[in-house]
């Protein structure tokens, strides 16, 4: 069960990595006069991939070893 975690995390991170890089980028081409791509800079999906991973792997383990959380302890997390 430990390792559930880490991988509910890992499998959370990279759905996370692909889906708010698509969202700022659509956001920010709306800003910017027009969207002309629909996937975007391809960078972008590369450079949020690994904190996103790492995060949520790291958070997930965390969480679940905390049985219960103040809400000191939660805001340090965050």
């Amino acid at each position: 069960m430990k390792n559930l975690a880490w991988l509910k995390g890992f499998v959370y991170g990279i759905l996370l990595s692909g889906i708010v890089p698509l969202i700022f980028m659509f956001i920010a081409q709306a800003l910017a006069g027009g969207i002309t791509s629909l996937w975007g800079e391809s960078w972008f999906y590369f450079a949020a991939l690994i904190p996103f991973v790492l995060t949520s792997s790291i958070l997930g383990h965390v969480l679940y070893h905390k049985k219960e959380m103040t809400n000191k302890t939660k805001w340090l997390v965050s």
